[in-house]
């Protein structure tokens, strides 16, 4: 699949132990707000991408990362550290790095959510410095949520659907400011936009990544569509 731009939602996730939940998420997602919003290696990178290029165009533009964690997550760290030699790089521990280091800008310019699923309870900053990722403790003070997507469906007061309404307010300013731009061709990019300004889009996104330049009007998004 190639980029879009509109890769709002980032799942990062170990293949060993969490694929299925990362997957049923990833479909739930689709489902709730459309296809290309939501970024899964499989089949984001498609055959042919260059995958470590890919990856990082993909998380540093995202609105929300959520990071799917299982039972003996942080070890995964440091077995990654024994087996990989270079040049092989542990790609969960690269999008984590990059997403804390957004969600940590002021203003943030990503929401990381942590998700436990399997029973796995939330790591510490110790248990991370011990697996050899001191860089990641920050995400041991992040709110975390926990549900198994790939088994129930959802109910009222499942608390997978706190998770889908947190996204859904995350995503609301950049999809109101599509859904103008579509139902205002000639109209111009105002300067105190909310949905431009107040979330830091410049700072988000380079202007290749969108569907049009951030300086240009919506009479040129038109013209391209």
């Amino acid at each position: 699949m190639p980029a879009t731009g509109q890769e709002w939602i980032f799942i990062s996730y170990r293949r060993k132990g969490c694929r299925d939940e990362a997957h049923a998420l990833a479909a739930r997602l689709r489902e709730r707000i459309h296809h290309g919003a939501v970024f899964l290696d499989e089949p984001g990178i498609d055959l042919g991408d260059d995958f470590d290029q890919r990856l990082r165009q993909a998380v540093s533009s995202a609105l929300v990362v959520i990071v799917v964690i299982g039972k003996g997550w942080p070890q995964t760290f440091a077995d990654r550290a024994r087996d990989l030699r270079p040049p092989q790089v542990d790609y969960v521990r690269l999008e984590l790095a990059a997403a804390l280091e957004r969600a940590r800008r002021q203003p943030p310019q990503c929401v990381l959510i942590p998700w436990l699923v399997g029973g796995a309870t939330m790591p510490t900053d110790a248990e991370l410095a011990a697996a050899g990722a001191a860089e990641l403790g920050d995400l041991a003070r992040r709110q975390a949520g926990s549900g198994d997507f790939a088994h129930a469906p959802l109910s009222p007061g499942d608390p997978t659907e706190r998770l889908l309404e947190r996204i859904d307010r995350e995503i609301a300013p950049m999809r109101e400011t599509y859904q103008d731009l579509i139902n205002n061709p000639a109209k111009p990019f105002a300067d105190d936009d909310p949905g431009l300004e107040t979330r830091g889009l410049d700072a988000r996104y380079k202007p290749q990544d969108l569907f049009t330049p951030m300086l240009s009007d919506s009479s040129q998004l038109r013209a391209i569509c």
